[in-house]
């Protein structure tokens, strides 16, 4: 092996991914090969393998296992809660007060919004147009719930006024309200993606400088600014790309293969 090969690979100790258009292509509901071969070169070298997404629990229970066993650890809802070996380590809940006042705004706003307790997830209501949304990502749709003061991990709503959502930001002093599209997130203020990778990172006594992460939506710039790597698929929002150390291709063109081959991760 070449001397900056072996320099690159002492430098980085654990790599981060975002699932749906980053790691795991929704079309086929896995990995394409190319993305699983690197997963296992990964592995061989030691290099430490993390999910960073603000999927829920519920909606990775119908990811194959032989795409979750890849993993160490796993950050879900957003970065306020982190995984390993099955076992919950650390968790952020929203604020109460902040997650009254969205509530009344998403119910003044007939807005639909998909809240998590301790154990589950649940949608405000039954018959809305977005199930289509988690039936095809996740193929699971949240049962039918309204929040009623229980502890919450984060908010997704939809809003069709993408603006909204900066009025609603306003009203919410202890909270972090991240813009995707149609879709938005609310987490406890100050605590994200990039964050739980600082956090995971302190645990396991990694340097965040031997950190990459990959991502392509809005709500991984976190992540992909708090690593020393922050990589964009091609896929990627173009505010995404803006922050990121580096483009790769898109998901379906091997464009996780193609980042690790050029940073010489992989061979």
């Amino acid at each position: 092996l070449s001397k900056r090969y072996c320099e690159v690979m002492n430098e980085v100790k654990v790599i981060f991914f975002d699932i749906d258009g980053t790691s795991f292509y929704n079309p086929i509901q896995d990995a394409i090969e190319s993305t699983k071969e690197t997963f296992r070169q990964l592995k061989q070298q030691g290099i430490k393998l993390v999910i960073d997404t603000s999927r829920t629990n519920e909606e990775m229970v119908t990811l194959p296992q032989s795409f979750l066993a890849n993993f160490d650890a796993i950050i879900a809802f957003g970065g306020s809660r982190i995984y390993q070996h099955g076992k919950i380590i650390s968790e952020h809940f929203m604020d109460e007060n902040d997650a009254a006042t969205a509530v009344e705004y998403f119910e003044k706003n007939h807005l639909t919004y998909r809240w998590s307790d301790q154990e589950h997830s649940y949608l405000n209501s039954a018959g809305s147009k977005y199930e289509e949304i988690f039936s095809r990502l996740y193929r699971m749709v949240p049962p039918a719930k309204k929040w009623n003061g229980e502890k919450n991990l984060m908010f997704l709503f939809y809003i069709e006024d993408l603006d909204a959502y900066k009025e609603l930001a306003k009203q919410l002093p202890n909270s972090s309200v991240t813009h995707l599209s149609l879709a938005n997130e609310i987490n406890l203020k100050g605590i994200n993606k990039g964050t739980a990778i600082k956090e995971l990172c302190e645990l396991w006594n990694i340097p965040i400088e031997q950190t990459a992460a990959f991502g392509d939506g809005n709500n991984d710039i976190a992540m992909i600014k708090a690593a020393k790597y922050g990589i964009a698929m091609g896929n990627a929002t173009d505010l995404v790309k803006e922050n990121s150390d580096y483009v790769t291709s898109r998901i379906e063109e091997d464009g996780l293969r193609k980042a690790c081959e050029h940073f010489g991760w992989v061979k």
